[in-house]
């Protein structure tokens, strides 16, 4: 037999033996039913018991996580010990390790807290994916065909005392219960900037969080870091140059001769600002890192940059004031929401039609809507508003700014919303029912980030629950 025809047959059998072992019995049609076979063995997998991964490092599971029947990872916020460290993060599974690659994880942000991909089959033989998170083989293997029971495989029928307590508590006692909670997560993050409007001025601390609030998880450190160099310029230069002394301090303004423009306005644009950027630029300055990896074109750092000078520039430099300015023009709290929506509403042709300085977007879309407007204004507008009050001791102003956020319409799903609504209510309506305004979901991210996520997971840990029993 040639040397090439015995490479073949011997890779034709690795194929035949791999598949044996993910098939397992199993109807290879149904991918999804496996995989589900797969998680619920890592949900009961043993737990405070050492594993060798490749490589030769060190796993011990202290908790798998809660399991996650949306979008996203497959386990959230897990507890590991590897090589003597705990971490904690989400678990993807899957049949074998190339499914990351295949799945196309390295490029969705929904995973870039995952912290291990557990698998039946390292079929890639690599301890690290793509994205470099450690690959865990796990050591069992899947049921054969006659212990299989989908209705166990389905259900997710974790040992859960806050499921119990939201099946027997009316509607009204569960919003009651969460809404209390969405009152505490605002209090928490208007003291928070209390203690910077105290320290460096109720302006400046404003800007502050709004700053963070354009930078997301990805570009909250860039953002943070161009607020810094912002302040740093007077009050003068910042009346009249606040856009030049971002673009110029962001270190997004591209080079005009290496740069190909898609159009001339662009061009022009560039232009203009490094015209106006020299004369005010204070020294050389290290280059403010951008993540762009796993960020839509929609939400890159040019486009968000380019949202927020607008904004500041309808400030005039008081933001406090601009927004106390709305207050009196709107003497009921339900009539706030709606006029900022209405005031911050941005029109910017230029960047309404590109995702950065060398790429046009198929058609205009808006830099700032309306989900991103509700965003800034349960997180920055009406904390700094109450804060205000509370160090102007103005009870009116903070029961308006309270009263505002109570009414706000509720903000979009995201995944620790998903996750606690799956891991809380036994019928999919209880989530739409009671979860229907912005401080009831407010309240829902407080409750699970103080319980569920610092209990890993492990119900019988949790302190809420163990409230909830006895």
């Amino acid at each position: 037999m040639k040397l090439k025809d015995r490479h073949s047959n011997v890779k034709m059998q690795a194929k035949q033996i791999n598949r044996r072992k993910l098939s397992a019995d199993i109807p290879d049609k149904d991918e999804r039913i496996r995989e589900r076979i797969i998680q619920k063995l890592w949900r009961g997998i043993t737990i405070d018991t050492e594993f060798t991964v490749r490589g030769g490092g060190k796993i011990e599971i202290i908790s798998p996580g809660s399991w996650n029947h949306e979008e996203g990872p497959d386990f959230l916020n897990a507890m590991l010990r590897v090589n003597g460290k705990i971490i904690r993060g989400d678990v993807e599974i899957h049949q074998r390790s190339s499914d990351w690659t295949r799945h196309s994880h390295s490029q969705s942000p929904h995973y870039s807290n995952v912290i291990l991909h557990a698998v039946m089959l390292d079929d890639l033989k690599d301890p690290v994916t793509p994205s470099g998170v450690p690959v865990f083989e796990l050591p069992f293997s899947l049921p054969p065909k006659k212990d299989y029971q989908p209705q166990e495989i389905e259900e997710n029928a974790e040992t859960n005392f806050c499921r119990d307590f939201f099946h027997s508590a009316s509607d009204e006692d569960a919003r009651i219960f969460l809404t209390d909670a969405g009152i505490e997560r605002f209090r928490n993050k208007s003291t928070a900037i209390l203690s910077d409007m105290i320290a460096f001025g109720s302006d400046r601390a404003f800007l502050k969080y709004f700053f963070d609030a354009f930078g997301y998880k990805k570009n909250r450190t860039a953002f943070a870091k161009l607020f810094s160099r912002f302040s740093e310029y007077d009050r003068t230069e910042i009346n009249q140059h606040s856009t030049t002394i971002l673009w110029g301090e962001s270190g997004l303004l591209p080079n005009q001769s290496k740069e190909a423009f898609p159009d001339d306005k662009m061009q022009s644009f560039v232009s203009d600002c490094w015209k106006q950027w020299w004369p005010l630029r204070k020294s050389a300055r290290e280059k403010i890192n951008w993540t762009r990896n796993a960020i839509r074109p929609l939400n890159s750092p040019e486009r968000r940059l380019a949202a927020l000078c607008i904004m500041l520039e309808k400030f005039e430099n008081s933001p406090i004031d601009f927004f106390l300015r709305i207050v009196r023009s709107n003497t009921y709290p339900s009539a706030f929401w709606p006029a900022v929506r209405n005031i911050l509403k941005i029109q910017c042709q230029l960047w309404e039609n590109h995702a950065s300085f060398g790429s046009i977007l198929p058609k205009n879309v808006s830099l700032a809507g309306e989900s991103f407007l509700l965003e800034i204004t349960l997180n920055v507008i009406l904390p700094s508003l109450y804060a205000y009050a509370v160090l102007k001791k103005d009870r009116t102003l903070s029961r308006y700014a309270l009263d505002s956020y109570l009414i706000l319409p509720p903000e979009q799903d995201n995944s620790i919303i998903r996750a606690a609504a799956e891991k809380w209510f036994k019928h999919p309506d209880k989530k739409r029912i009671i979860l229907n305004s912005t401080a009831l979901r407010q309240g829902t991210l407080h409750v699970y980030k103080e319980f569920c996520e610092k209990a890993s997971g492990r119900c019988a840990q949790c302190l809420l629950s163990c409230s909830v029993r006895y």
